[in-house]
């Protein structure tokens, strides 16, 4: 039931203003009129029957009079005759007296045959008058020198008031029709007054719509509402027109500065693609011969006994150091933007990111006396897996340079939805007024060491670009002479997986116990007889320092520039390695991780092996950590590749 009008309202909304204005033009006119022939009707027919009644009043109270003697004195006769005389009034359809008893004495009715109509008793008061809808009846009473004789009751049909309503009916048919007539005359006039202005405006829309040429005007036919509308639209035309102008002139100017702008960036990239590559190029050069410093410099160490030359040769290998760390800032500066553009989010389990270096620092850490411990369960978050590691490396290796005794803790712990990745160290501390300049580039905590401990404040510096580039959150405590603690903020993928937590050395991620690494000494190793490495390396100077290290060391070592002359001394009999270690970029057509594989080939057994690189370009160190192999990037402390050595042959 309630959706009917909601339906006809829609659809009258969507009828043209022609038709609603007729509609509404047709619906008052026609209202109005039956409202007013039903009001006139009905005031006609109540004047008609008022007219009626009087009229047969009169006529009654006259046969009364005429009547009283007969009734007074008993002539039936007399009184039938004067009820006769009513019948020349067409309209009355019978007449009846009564006695004073209101009892029947006399009548008359139009039809003789037909039932006799006047009741033998009447019931009703004097001038008591009777609408039956058919017949219209007036009482009354007759009076004899003062005294009621008796009753007149005149009886008259309704058929002259039926037939002049019928007539008024006929009349107000054809004035509704004349009235409608005028209405839609009266529509068409209003369409070419109001709608089909209105019609051309929406007509010119259309074009305008269509061919966008916002050069048309609507024309104005007077100065109504709707001369109005039409001369707001074509002013509104007008300052559309005059902004799409000055708009094409922008767009022309902006798409030639586009176009200047993409030719300065295209240039500006090829220029920086190609700094980069020389950049990576150089870099990789450099690492060949810091890492066959570092290597002859740990062999020298061993060679003098002199106290002076050994102070000399502490001071060498310290400069080199922080000839190394300098070059590995820089570096990492370098990479900053490069790292940033193709950083992207993933799922990192943090066990696993952290083993990736828990063995190099702890080696460094047992050089200096101090216990690196890792204490977290297994989470995992949402982070950029090589800018993390980064970021951690960083914390790890201030945290170790800067304790002198105790050891430095890596600790995870969730807070919320978040892990917090902490680093606690018992070193000296940072004095309260440096704690907000630390993560600014060339400031350390204690300037006056940095001679001695080398470093250039470029570590913190990089963290804290990272950090915020990556949306993260870093905040240190320190206590001077006490320790300090940097805490990492990084949101978490989901629940940790539930394992007994302990303590632990992570793994490295393609070996299973790492635990044992340190009951293994390099001793015990030496006292295996015979260990032979396999050495691959195209770069003569890093081959032959590496070899004389490893000879140092206790092994046996097999070194070739290339792969083919490798392959040949093994299939003449040459006897089979037990560790293999391979340059990445070994020529055009050759790479470590395919080296390593044709070894394994030819010798027909999986043996350990690791790959070495001094690349710095992204895409080939990506390529050679998808390799599977655990990789060390030039320029290697020894104690790193000493520990690394241990952990494979273990």
């Amino acid at each position: 039931m309630s959706r009917a009008p909601l339906s006809s309202r829609w659809r009258y909304r969507d009828l043209p203003i022609q038709r609603k204005i007729s509609i509404i033009i047709v619906i008052g006119m026609a209202s109005a009129m039956i409202v007013t022939v039903a009001n006139f009707i009905s005031f006609d027919r109540e004047n008609v029957k008022r007219d009626l009644g009087e009229e047969m009043r009169v006529l009654a109270r006259i046969t009364a009079v005429r009547s009283a003697a007969a009734v007074a004195f008993g002539d039936r006769q007399n009184a039938r005759e004067n009820l006769s005389a009513l019948a020349l009034r067409s309209t009355i359809q019978h007449a009846c007296i009564y006695d004073e008893q209101q009892r029947l004495f006399a009548f008359f009715q139009r039809l003789e045959n037909a039932q006799p109509v006047c009741p033998p008793l009447l019931d009703v008061a004097d001038g008591q008058q009777k609408d039956s809808g058919q017949l219209l009846e007036v009482v009354e009473p007759i009076f004899r020198k003062g005294l009621r004789l008796g009753y007149v009751v005149v009886a008259s049909d309704l058929s002259p008031i039926a037939e002049r309503t019928r007539k008024w009916i006929v009349t107000s048919v054809f004035v509704t029709m004349a009235a409608l007539l005028v209405a839609f005359l009266m529509t068409r006039r209003l369409q070419r007054s109001v709608v089909q202005p209105i019609i051309d405006l929406a007509q010119i829309m259309d074009r305008v719509r269509g061919s966008n040429n916002l050069s048309l005007r609507a024309s104005t036919q007077g100065q109504d509402e709707v001369g109005s509308l039409v001369e707001s639209f074509n002013d509104m035309l007008q300052i559309i027109e005059k902004n799409n102008r000055d708009l094409e002139l922008l767009y022309r100017e902006l798409v030639g500065k586009s176009a200047e702008a993409e030719a300065t960036a295209a240039s500006m990239e090829l220029r920086n693609q190609q700094i980069r590559d020389l950049f990576g190029s150089a870099a990789h050069d450099l690492r060949q011969p810091l890492q066959a410093m570092s290597i002859f410099i740990q062999t020298l160490g061993k060679k003098v006994q002199a106290p002076d030359q050994l102070q000399i040769v502490d001071k060498l290998r310290q400069a080199t150091q922080n000839l190394s760390s300098l070059f590995k800032e820089i570096l990492d500066v370098s990479r900053y933007e490069f790292d940033l553009s193709v950083a992207g989010t993933q799922p990192v389990s943090i066990k696993q990111l952290v083993g990736k270096v828990f063995l190099e620092f702890e080696a460094l850490a047992q050089e200096k006396g101090l216990e690196l411990r890792f204490h977290s369960r297994d989470y995992r978050v949402l982070a950029h897996g090589a800018l993390l590691e980064r970021i951690i490396r960083n914390l790890l290796s201030n945290a170790i340079r800067y304790t002198d005794s105790g050891g430095v803790l890596l600790g995870c712990r969730r807070r919320g939805k978040r892990l917090a990745i902490e680093v606690w160290d018992t070193g000296r501390g940072i004095p309260a007024q440096k704690q907000q300049q630390i993560f600014n580039r060339y400031v350390q905590a204690h300037d006056e060491e940095r001679e001695q401990r080398g470093g250039f404040g470029l570590g913190l510096a990089i963290v804290k670009q990272f950090v915020d580039s990556l949306g993260y959150k870093l905040t240190l405590a320190s206590k001077e002479g006490q320790g300090t603690v940097f805490r990492l903020l990084v949101p978490l993928v989901d629940e940790p997986v539930r394992v007994r937590q302990e303590s632990v050395q992570p793994t490295m991620p393609i070996h299973q116990d790492t635990a044992r690494v340190m009951d293994i000494t390099l001793e015990r190793l030496q006292d295996q007889e015979a260990t032979r490495i396999l050495l691959v390396d195209d770069n003569a100077d890093v081959r032959s320092a590496l070899k004389l290290t490893l000879n140092e060391w206790g092994f046996e070592v097999d070194d070739f520039a290339d792969v083919p002359t490798m392959l040949e001394f093994y299939r003449s009999g040459g006897r089979a390695p037990d560790l293999i270690i391979s340059d990445y970029e070994l020529g055009q057509d050759m790479t470590g991780d395919r080296a390593i594989h044709q070894a394994r080939t030819s010798l027909r057994r999986e043996v350990p092996a690791f790959i070495v690189t001094g690349t710095e370009d992204p895409g080939v160190w990506q390529t050679v950590q998808a390799t599977g192999f655990t990789v060390l990037r030039k320029p290697v402390r020894p104690a790193r590749l000493r520990a690394l050595i241990n952990h494979l042959l273990s």
